[in-house]
């Protein structure tokens, strides 16, 4: 009775969006008590395709990739998800576009390259 209930806790989180493995073991976790069996039902759902931290990964990146937030910065909120690894830096390919041609055609300090001040305000590597 309790992996049912565990599976559809993990299935209804799963509904509203995507999450690492971490994270809903997390979640689960203060819900139930027993590790083994979440272990279980997470293995189940990875099984079925259901929970899948690459796609978690991509989806998290390209959602603070749009509100314009740097590779540095979103690599640094997906490691406490546990989720890097899986995705490596694929998920960080063209970020030199888009938002980037927004920001330079806003006003900036002057004497200071739009490029430098844009990189340290959204977390790129200024190197």
């Amino acid at each position: 009775m309790a992996s049912a209930e565990i599976y559809n806790k993990a299935l209804d989180l799963l509904s509203r969006r995507e999450h690492s493995r971490k994270e809903l073991f997390l979640k689960l976790i203060n819900r139930f008590e027993s590790q083994e069996e979440i272990n279980l039902t997470l293995d189940k759902l990875e099984g079925k395709n259901l929970l899948s931290d690459s796609r978690f990964a991509e989806e998290y990146v390209q959602a603070r990739r749009k509100k314009g937030f740097g590779p540095i910065k979103i690599s640094a909120e997906l490691d406490p998800m546990g989720s890097i690894q899986k995705g490596g830096m694929r998920l960080f390919r063209g970020f030199k576009t888009g938002f980037q041609n927004q920001f330079l055609r806003r006003n900036h300090p002057k004497g200071v390259d739009p490029w430098t001040c844009f990189r340290v305000l959204r977390s790129f590597s200024i190197l």
